[in-house]
């Protein structure tokens, strides 16, 4: 994969950066959200688990995405801004469980 910083934008009330990415991908499917975490995580030098990748973007038929990620200063911050995403799955479970 390669990347390119389409723009950056600090925004130091909410101590995070945001970036917007453009990535191409010849030949292969689009990558997994993982994926694309752990290179861009290594292509901006930061750490893993301080980035937060908010949305990809893709366009049919072309082998290139569109990247917004955050990339938080300290863990408590993420924390914080960041919603936990649960499956439905696990929903159902502790609903039929609290009942």
């Amino acid at each position: 994969m390669e990347f390119r910083i389409i723009s950056r934008k600090a925004f130091p009330l909410l101590s995070r950066e945001r970036v917007n990415v453009e990535t191409t991908f010849q030949n292969m499917p689009t990558p997994k959200k993982d994926d694309i975490k752990k290179a861009l995580s290594s292509f901006l030098k930061a750490e893993e688990n301080l980035l937060s990748i908010r949305h990809i973007y893709t366009n049919f038929g072309e082998s290139k995405a569109k990247i917004i990620a955050n990339i938080y200063n300290n863990a408590a911050n993420l924390e914080l801004l960041e919603k936990k995403k649960v499956k439905k799955e696990k929903k159902a479970k502790a609903a039929k469980q609290a009942k």
